[in-house]
């Protein structure tokens, strides 16, 4: 039998801006960043609504140019991104198609961070970019890992067939890298998104990057990504 509220609780209930929906779209949320596809998918089917992200998680780009992406009106439906995620991992764990699989997952998993094209934390429990607060501080370190895209760059890394497969994934990983490295020097110790410690930019040579120059200089992605990556080309060139 469910318990009659009080009077003041039902003030309370009235004035409490999170809802119920709220709280099973954030458990979605906390289980998709912990890699449990399953239990994803189960609380976006118990919550029953419809939620769709404002471009496709599984883009890879070299530049990060989300505003580009988010202009061309191409939504993508979170449903079938948990449904495909599934997918992937099962195909991995068959030994079936490593490589693609584990590049679409990385990409995934980056998009979905702070630094991805995905805005899929974006809810009433840890904010949104728009609001004058930002995100909510507590949530910071989880937005801004990209451990768990990183070692899905890898396992592509180790499962590719050819030098263009090789340099892409080398490159993505470089990006990773070059994300926790500006979390620790500024993010971590500015106090919301809209103050950031400011200096001058440092041009290092990521792992990544010096394997896609060392090692993949001959490949046509790499003159992509000299077209493409000014912060690249500056290293290179330096």
């Amino acid at each position: 039998m469910e318990k009659e509220h009080s009077e003041i609780e039902k003030i309370a209930l009235q004035l409490y801006p999170i809802g119920l929906s709220d709280i099973r779209y954030h458990e979605m949320i906390l289980a998709i960043f912990r890699n449990n596809i399953d239990k994803a998918l189960a609380d976006y089917d118990r919550n029953g609504e419809e939620y769709s992200l404002p471009a496709n998680p599984f883009n890879g780009y070299i530049q990060d140019n989300h505003d580009a992406e988010h202009a061309k009106n191409q939504p993508y439906d979170l449903h079938k991104m948990l449904i495909n995620m599934k997918l992937m991992k099962e195909s991995i764990a068959q030994h079936k198609e490593v490589y693609t699989n584990s590049l679409l997952l990385g990409n995934a998993f980056y998009n979905i961070s702070h630094f991805g094209n995905a805005r899929l934390y974006e809810s009433a429990i840890i904010g949104y970019y728009s609001s004058p607060y930002g995100y909510n501080p507590h949530w910071r370190r989880l937005l801004t890992d990209c451990s768990l895209a990183a070692s899905y760059y890898k396992q592509a890394y180790e499962q590719a067939t050819n030098e263009e497969q090789k340099a892409r994934a080398a490159y993505m990983l470089a990006k990773c890298e070059r994300n926790e490295y500006y979390y620790t020097k500024y993010y971590e110790k500015s106090d919301s998104e809209w103050n950031q410690i400011q200096d001058e930019v440092d041009f290092l040579a990521w792992e990544g990057f010096q394997m896609l120059k060392n090692d993949y200089a001959d490949t046509d992605f790499y003159q992509e990504v000299i077209r493409e990556c000014g912060y690249f080309r500056t290293w290179v060139t330096k």
